[in-house]
């Protein structure tokens, strides 16, 4: 369990964590904690993402097509963690927004091809903005040494997850 206590000897915030992080009937579990946190960190992106006109989905759906330029969907849904069928419909929404184009792959005529339109450069670079503010945010919570840990952690924990 997570106790939040001020030092007196040094004046830091500190936590005791306790091997009670595995009791599912804890509310600061792992297993509850990472989705509190996950709310709570889309709804902060969300609210700044509004003024480009995109949801969180989109916005992470567009951002792996500025990564990936030119790779067909399969491949953007696996590498963005999402269905097939969801992704489609994100890429439709996305086209008709003038911000990313499909074309039909030279090699295989039965699969497009994802880019982004100029639009979609821009907006990418809007929110890239955006995002880079909020990594700024979210890095000022801890001291450089304690996010370098969090950050290789959570990689761990991702990889092991997989």
């Amino acid at each position: 369990m997570i106790d939040s206590k001020t030092d007196k000897s040094n004046n830091s915030n500190t936590s005791n964590i306790s091997n009670e992080n595995t009791n599912l009937d804890d509310e600061n579990s792992i297993s509850l904690l990472f989705p509190k946190i996950m709310v709570l960190l889309r709804k902060k992106i969300q609210k700044k993402l509004n003024k480009t006109d995109l949801l969180w989905d989109q916005w992470i759906v567009l951002s792996q097509v500025s990564r990936h330029e030119g790779t067909n969907q399969k491949n953007i849904a696996k590498i963005s963690l999402k269905n097939e069928a969801s992704l489609t419909r994100t890429i439709n929404f996305l086209e008709k927004r003038n911000l990313v184009k499909r074309e039909l792959s030279k090699k295989d005529k039965r699969e497009f091809l994802i880019y982004l339109t100029d639009d979609g450069r821009k907006t990418v670079e809007e929110c890239e903005k955006i995002m880079n503010n909020v990594q700024k945010e979210i890095d000022g919570i801890f001291q450089p040494d304690d996010l370098a840990a969090f950050h290789k952690l959570l990689i761990e924990l991702f990889k092991g997850l997989e």
